[in-house]
């Protein structure tokens, strides 16, 4: 027995002095699939990365002493098995060892910091049983009762009365969202809040105007309300998949519990209206970070998914960062492979960390966008990374972009999806360009499709009702000039007799005339394997997987499908990209149609091109892997020649190392 003990307590310090969690990995893959409530677990390696940029954020010193600890409190609304407060901690105490702390010193801090400098919430109890014992490994004298450690309720409470939807349930409450200080817009009654007179906390229950009162949760919101850290990593789940362990019912209802909580939010802060198009819950856990922190020298440190800063759906969110915070950190992988921040368990979801502080502190700084040619492989090299970071020195094996407060504010945060700086600029280049306009910007002009669905591929023995263009740009389509390839079923009508189905299809293909149209802009395609990113035709047609645009001739659209597919085009439409992957983007309508093109009244450009695509509309296009050929060379050759505002060479410049960007190339060898 004495051995077994001596080998655990060593076993013990050993863990402890790792600084870092690896026993979330382990239970990440116990507990399974973890996707109905984005429960996946932070990276150690990323949460040094995050935890020591938030630690370099706050701009103390005499790390050695208490009171600069205690300057330095930080909650996670979302803490799992504590992996980002075990990085935070072990950050703190590196800090103290360099100011010349003693081991004791050491261990007094690290005491300090686990029953005062941290807090942690979770929906979880076993998860927050394993946080507890890693904050504690390390210090006998930490008990595991003294651990700032919360679980919040989740789904259906005892009595059945209502849901509960963990620490989002805090928004509900006046000393984090604020009470109505401004006209009711909506129409309806003010909503009952917390009554602070009383001395217990009341939530509303959001399916009445009776509140419901939560003695848990008043001491909750004390102790967090005014930390200087907001520090996380929210779930990320797309709504149609949250609570999928529960039955229906009870699914339904955490829908609802979310809806009403992110209507209560926007009313009280209408600053904060459309920061979530509730396809997830993510972002409103941000705004629990923002309303929490301390409003004058708050920092806010989350890991996002790198489409939140590229998609025409994440614009409000990242416009309502820009505007409460001075982002002074992004930090992005592009090492193929090894692209996510978390334990996610899929290789495709690209993750960003964003560290932001508030705007008292920098108002008009730029933002330091760092791409990352591979992730660190240890901590003493994601330590290295944030020192380096932070000393605003070159990055080791990467990249900086420099993006300035106007743009930040604005919402265009595109830099996160560039390993080269070059492209970054490109981009800002072709938008000064005389000539070009955004297609929602020109007269006449309509990008609108039949919707999801409402086509598709016909059954065994079942004849189709109207050729199409398929969405398989790799294959099928491998020219500039679209080509019919399947015939496909208007899915509507069918079980109709014969006759009422053919008047019924006759219908549809008559409203869908309308639709149709000369040009086609891919609607997701893999940037590895796929040949065109828009298509021209001139017999008007629809397409799966493709956006047909209205109202423009066949010249135009000859010369637009030139330009989509043109190094221009292409990293235009990349700032508007949609999807979990950089390398498998996806391109709703309302990023479409602000992608910059031709004014069709811009007749020299618009007859160039059309010109070239009548000479190259024959022509076999590469894959995007297969880098940058002879033919989309010559493309760029001709919008160098009419436009005034290039010189010579410099697309084709661009061009090159779009190629080697590893999202296209699909390989890191050219880093």
């Amino acid at each position: 027995m004495r051995k077994i003990i001596t080998d655990a307590q060593e076993i013990g310090e050993t863990y402890a002095q790792m600084e870092m969690d690896h026993a979330g990995e382990l239970f990440n893959k116990v507990m399974g699939d973890q996707a109905a409530d984005g429960a996946y677990f932070t990276r150690p390696h990323a949460a040094v990365l995050l935890a020591g940029l938030a630690i370099e954020a706050l701009d103390e010193a005499h790390w050695d002493r208490k009171d600069t600890w205690s300057r330095a409190d930080v909650f996670d609304p979302t803490c799992g098995s504590a992996t980002l407060l075990t990085a935070y901690l072990a950050a703190a105490k590196m800090k103290a060892r360099r100011a010349g702390a003693t081991p004791k010193q050491v261990q007094a801090l690290h005491r300090y910091g686990v029953e005062k400098m941290l807090m942690g919430l979770d929906i979880n109890r076993v998860s927050l049983q394993l946080a507890g014992a890693q904050l504690t490994l390390g210090d006998a004298v930490v008990r595991y009762r003294n651990v700032n450690l919360e679980t919040l309720d989740y789904g259906y409470l005892e009595d059945k009365s209502r849901v509960a939807v963990g620490s989002l349930e805090l928004l509900t409450d006046s000393r984090i969202v604020g009470s109505f200080d401004v006209a009711d817009r909506t129409g309806q009654r003010e909503m009952p809040l917390h009554h602070e007179a009383r001395g217990k906390a009341e939530s509303m229950a959001l399916t009445g105007n009776k509140p419901v009162e939560r003695d848990d949760l008043s001491d909750i919101i004390e102790s967090l309300k005014g930390r200087r850290v907001a520090l996380m990593n929210p779930p990320f789940v797309t709504r149609d998949k949250l609570g999928e362990k529960f039955d229906e019912t009870e699914q339904n209802a955490l829908r609802e519990r979310i809806d009403g909580i992110q209507t209560l939010l926007e009313r009280t802060n209408p600053g904060m209206r459309g920061i979530t198009d509730k396809t997830t819950a993510r972002p409103l856990w941000v705004a629990l970070g923002l309303k929490a922190i301390d409003q004058e020298d708050g920092i806010l440190a989350t890991i996002i998914p790198t489409v939140a800063l590229l998609s025409p759906s994440g614009l409000t969110e990242r416009r309502i960062l820009g505007k409460e915070l001075h982002i002074r950190w992004i930090v992005t992988s592009h090492e193929v492979g090894n692209l996510h921040m978390s334990q996610t368990g899929s290789v495709g979801i690209n993750e960003s960390l964003i560290i932001g502080t508030r705007k008292s502190r920098g108002e008009d700084k730029p933002t330091k966008f760092i791409s990352l040619d591979r992730q660190p492989r240890n901590r003493g090299e994601a330590e290295e990374v944030v020192e380096t970071i932070s000393r605003g020195e070159m990055i080791p094996w990467g990249h900086k972009i420099l993006v300035s407060a106007r743009r930040m504010h604005n919402g265009d945060w595109s830099a996160a999806g560039w390993r080269s700086p070059a492209l970054d600029k490109a981009v800002q280049r072709i938008k000064q360009w005389s000539g070009i306009k955004a297609i929602d910007k020109i007269n006449g002009v309509t990008l609108h499709a039949p919707g999801d669905g409402a086509l598709v591929k016909p059954k065994k023995d079942e004849k189709g009702d109207m050729w199409i263009i398929n969405s398989k740009a790799g294959n099928e389509q491998r020219h500039l000039e679209g080509r019919f390839d399947s015939h496909f079923v208007i899915k509507a009508g069918r079980g109709k007799e014969k006759s009422e189905r053919a008047n019924y299809v006759q219908q549809q293909i008559k409203k869908w005339d309308k639709v149709k149209s000369h040009l086609l802009i891919s609607a997701g395609q893999n940037t590895q394997t796929a040949r065109v990113a828009a298509l021209a035709t001139e017999t008007p047609v629809l397409g799966m997987r493709w956006k047909p645009v209205q109202g423009i001739s066949y010249q135009t659209a000859k010369a637009w499908c030139l330009w989509l597919n043109s190094t221009s085009g292409r990293l235009l439409t990349a700032c508007h990209r949609a999807g979990t992957a950089l390398n498998f983007p996806t391109f709703v309508p309302n990023g479409l149609r602000n992608i910059l093109v031709p004014d069709p009244n811009n007749e020299p450009l618009i007859l160039a091109l059309a010109a070239e695509w009548e000479q190259t509309r024959s022509e076999e296009v590469s894959q995007y892997k297969d880098g940058y050929m002879a033919l989309r060379r010559r493309w760029d050759i001709v919008i160098e020649k009419n436009i005034t505002a290039v010189e010579e060479g410099e697309i084709q410049q661009w061009g090159e190392a779009l190629a080697r960007e590893p999202w296209v190339c699909g390989n890191n060898d050219n880093l």
